[in-house]
């Protein structure tokens, strides 16, 4: 773990797609809107280390669910 990089904690202790729960938090962070949440995803996933296309993709799929 390094000071430089945000770490994501799934609270269910449950494995899945990084990139998605990265579409999650943007997406609660825009409010449910998904046009920021794209952009929101991608600059949260480059902080997190995780893919910021993929999460930018799983956005319309997180809004669904």
């Amino acid at each position: 773990m390094g000071a430089d990089r945000l770490w994501l904690i799934d609270p269910r202790g449950v494995n899945g797609e990084p990139a998605y729960d990265v579409a999650v938090v943007a997406l609660k962070a825009c409010l449910d809107d998904p046009a920021p949440a794209v952009a929101v995803a991608r600059s949260l996933a480059a902080s997190t280390g995780a893919a910021p296309e993929r999460a930018a993709r799983w956005v319309p799929n997180a809004s669904a669910a």
